[in-house]
């Protein structure tokens, strides 16, 4: 078969050559406690991690040591890890200070949805509700005298009552947002 002669040839394949510095490469092993049950290696006896001083593009996989096994870490689009509590501002708090009776109280709307809610009870055990946004009340939690209660979980909403009856409860309640 003739070759056309307006198709361009192929050049040959040139060998490249190392130019620069040539660097010792140094490796670590990491002593860890780090269990690997749960991984899958190639090859399957390799039983420890190792690092260099050498830095190289990488497809990184993060993993933590759990309580039992290793954890995979993801991000979710922002990139902030799945498993840790996420930062947000709270800029403004309003804070509901009363005493708790026999029954639950009506329920106590806060100005604006709350995500973070800090509680003091002072004189006698207390139980309350919160409701998140739509309505839905959760479980209650019961709260000793002389304690203090911090969490964060969007609420809309709580309900207080003692838990002991005749015997009211002092508490104050800020929510920030």
């Amino acid at each position: 078969m003739p070759q056309n002669p307006k198709k361009k040839q192929r050049a040959a394949p040139s060998t490249l050559t190392k130019k620069g510095y040539d660097p010792e490469r140094i490796y670590q092993k990491i002593r860890s406690a780090f269990q690997q049950e749960n991984l899958t290696f190639d090859p399957k006896y390799q039983k420890d991690f190792y690092v260099d001083n050498i830095v190289t593009r990488t497809l990184a996989r993060i993993l933590a040591e759990g309580p039992s096994s290793p954890i995979l870490l993801t991000c979710d689009e922002k990139g902030y890890l799945n498993v840790s509590t996420k930062y947000q501002k709270l800029e403004h708090n309003q804070t509901i200070a009363d005493t708790a009776a026999d029954d639950w109280s009506a329920e106590i709307d806060f100005e604006a949805i709350v995500y973070r809610l800090d509680i003091w009870v002072w004189d006698n055990p207390m139980i309350f509700k919160r409701g998140p946004e739509g309505g839905i009340e959760e479980d209650e939690i019961e709260l000793d005298a002389d304690s203090f209660y911090s969490f964060d979980a969007e609420t809309e909403f709580i309900f207080v009552k003692n838990k002991t009856v005749g015997l009211d409860a002092r508490y104050q309640i800020v929510g920030w947002y």
